[in-house]
């Protein structure tokens, strides 16, 4: 094999790695997402692709999709490796230290088309820093991606499963003027009756806390809240979140509980108290922000968890 020691223990690793038999013609072709894998190696510098490797990969065909789970820990990193070169204006500018960013379009755009920024997934979290990197992979991410269609199929189809008796009403939040990105969701529904909530109010509840989302807002409408012990939030039960956080299937960064009825009356918002670092279950650590009536009524409950509910250790805790 020709080449010095080093370059054939590289070579033999990159094939390696990437499940690849050989760069040869072989009878055993290497499926694409290998070779997709194989590249985002390379661009995180710890495998040599040359340029007879990239336009194979550009032309393969588009019967294997690359795998979510292998992609995004190595593309979101190496995007953002280079840095980005400051821009006035409008300008984007060429930059040249940035390994993703030096690909011909095509690749660059068919590893965009890799990343995600749909809630429906936790890789939309790591793929914001890709996002937000630099304007031209931003702009490349927005060609390729659009997270807004992904959310509202997804809620269409889960819509079809719920009970229609009950009357919620779900709405996306506005996109960044920049960004472009649905971060926060509101739902109505309609307030617990006899001190619970019914079975078909709490599955639709659960197909949004499943969703990676800086904030969902659930506002409980309908007439004076009577099915809530002293009509106010003193008494959330714990099956309307806490169940589903000790669960571990709530993905929302933020998570805020409304009463309309009595928030949105006359001085229905009068005092704020945001409690830190309260043990909400288990190892779950969370902010609790409490909103009060002129009446002392509790008409909100905000909770917030940097870990996204999950255990955390103290350096994560808000």
């Amino acid at each position: 094999m020709n080449g010095t020691k080093g370059e054939r223990r590289q070579r033999r690793d990159f094939e390696t790695s990437a499940n690849l038999i050989s760069w040869r013609t072989s009878p055993s072709r290497p499926t694409r997402s290998c070779c997709l894998q194989a590249l985002c190696l390379s661009l995180a510098g710890r495998f040599p692709v040359t340029h007879r490797q990239l336009i194979y990969i550009s032309h393969m065909p588009n019967s294997t999709a690359p795998s979510m789970d292998s992609l995004s820990p190595m593309i979101a990193p190496m995007a953002v490796a280079g840095g980005a070169c400051p821009t006035t204006g409008d300008e984007i500018l060429p930059q040249p230290a940035s390994r993703l960013l030096s690909l011909p379009t095509e690749l660059r755009l068919l590893i965009c088309r890799s990343m995600t920024l749909s809630p429906l997934f936790v890789e939309s979290l790591a793929f914001r820093g890709a996002y937000l990197s630099c304007r031209r992979l931003h702009q490349d991410m927005r060609d390729q991606l659009d997270p807004g269609r992904d959310l509202e199929k997804y809620i269409a189809s889960k819509a079809q499963t719920w009970d229609h008796n009950i009357h919620s009403k779900i709405v996306l939040g506005d996109l960044h003027p920049f960004l472009g990105l649905i971060r926060d969701i509101r739902i109505e529904v309609p307030i617990p009756a006899q001190h619970h909530w019914q079975p078909a109010s709490l599955i639709v509840l659960s197909s949004l806390y499943a969703l990676y989302l800086d904030h969902l807002h659930v506002v409980m409408t309908g007439g004076p809240p009577h099915g809530l012990v002293y009509c106010d939030m003193k008494t959330f039960r714990d099956q309307y979140f806490k169940d589903f956080v000790l669960q571990g299937t709530v993905n929302c960064r933020k998570v805020t509980f409304t009463i309309d009825v009595l928030s949105s009356a006359e001085k229905g918002r009068e005092k704020s108290t945001t409690i830190g670092d309260i043990v909400l279950v288990g190892d779950v650590w969370s902010n609790l922000t409490i909103v009060e009536d002129q009446r002392e009524r509790q008409v909100e409950r905000a909770f917030e968890s940097k870990s996204r509910f999950k255990p955390s250790a103290p350096r994560l805790r808000n």
